[in-house]
């Protein structure tokens, strides 16, 4: 920076003009002195700042890697701290902690419950359509690495469909859980909720069993609600018979506390040590088989 300090003046005063324009000059070489030394420093603080924000940016792009997408979103975003080489193929955000802590995603509202939503749209981005009957709405995969050297990305999984071409009147789903049975790798049906409102136990999975397993000191019971007459619920098959494994042990009361009579149910009478059955108008005993 040049001196703005004007050598010539003061002309007139105590001091000889000499004196003051050596005082200047001496003034104009010690500021501009002050001035290279901070103007140095300045250099050597942004130099160093530059060189740390270079540092974490070169950290932050190494922990998020962007990917092309072929269509769509146009890009796919991936902390990369710890984490392999190559992203999920269908992921367009993956999240890799390392081997120490859970990798976790909080949603917490204020005043409101944290959502996570999942939506589908057929067609364009430009010109949308309505998704179709078994059009997959979204899900939850559950998979790791395994010895073969690679990785199960759906070990355990649940998943919404469409039941239904969509329409402004009937957006029916269908929600179906997958596992991975023992022996397996490839994860199947095992409970699907409807839309018909039918729960299906073993979908296309295994023995298809549904198992309440008895505690010490506690009752489990499998409990269907209804009234008396057509309206209760049924347990049965839907076709052929329905095979019991094991043993029947029927509800049981003594004569005078026999429960309401119902057409076709059966009980256990502990006063006479009979089976009793509700014939066409009351109970009746049943004496031999």
């Amino acid at each position: 920076m040049t001196s703005a300090i004007d050598t010539t003046k003061p002309a007139e005063g105590n001091a000889t003009t000499s004196s003051v324009r050596a005082n200047f000059t001496a003034a104009k070489s010690e500021i501009e002195t002050l001035q290279a030394d901070l103007t140095a420093a300045v250099a050597a603080l942004e130099a160093a700042d530059d060189a740390e924000t270079a540092a974490r940016l070169a950290q932050f792009t190494s922990n998020l890697e962007m990917h092309s997408f072929t269509s769509g979103p146009t890009s796919k975003i991936r902390n990369n701290e710890d984490g392999p080489a190559t992203p999920d193929a269908l992921s367009m955000f993956d999240i890799v902690g390392d081997d120490t802590a859970y990798n976790g995603i909080c949603f917490e509202g204020l005043n409101a419950a944290g959502l996570y939503i999942f939506r589908r749209r057929n067609g364009t981005y430009a010109s949308p359509t309505a998704i179709l009957n078994n059009d997959y709405l979204g899900g939850m995969q559950f998979g790791g690495y395994h010895s073969g050297g690679a990785y199960n990305r759906a070990g355990t999984w649940f998943s919404a469909y469409a039941a239904a071409n969509w329409t402004g009147t009937n957006n029916a789903t269908a929600l179906r859980f997958y596992v991975t049975l023992a022996g397996g790798i490839t994860a199947q049906n095992i409970v699907s909720f409807e839309a018909s409102g039918t729960v299906t136990l073993g979908g296309s999975g295994g023995a298809q069993n549904f198992q309440v397993d008895q505690v010490i000191g506690a009752t489990r019971r499998l409990i269907a609600i209804g009234s008396t007459g057509s309206t209760n619920p049924k347990i049965g098959a839907s076709a052929g018979c329905m095979e019991i494994t094991s043993l029947i042990n029927p509800l049981k009361a003594t004569t005078a506390g026999a429960p309401a009579y119902v057409k076709g149910a059966i009980y256990f009478d502990t006063t006479l040590n009979k089976l009793r059955i509700g014939g066409a108008t009351a109970w009746e005993t049943i004496t031999s088989v």
